[in-house]
C-alpha cells in the first residue's frame, strides 16, 4: 500500500465512527436573532463597499482607467 494511501483510509475507517447519527440540539432564540444580525451585516458592509468604490465600479464597465487625484 502506497504511504499516501495509510492516511487516506485511516480517515475513511475512523469519520463514519466520529459523525453521529442524531444530533439533540437546541437551537434558542438567540441564536436566530444573531444569524439575522450577521446578514444585516453583511448586506450593510456590502453595499457600504458598493458605495465607497462606485467610481472604480462605473469606470470598470465603461472600459475607461481609473485616476485618483494626486496630493
Amino acid at each position: 500500500m502506497p504511504s499516501g494511501a495509510i492516511p487516506f483510509v485511516a480517515v475513511a475507517v475512523l469519520l463514519p465512527a466520529a459523525i453521529p447519527n442524531q444530533a439533540l440540539a437546541y437551537i434558542d432564540p438567540g441564536a436566530g436573532s444573531y444569524m439575522l444580525q450577521l446578514l444585516a451585516a453583511g448586506a450593510i458592509s456590502a453595499l457600504f463597499a458598493v458605495k465607497v468604490f462606485w467610481g472604480r465600479i462605473k469606470a470598470f464597465f465603461k472600459g475607461e482607467t481609473d485616476k485618483e487625484p494626486e496630493n
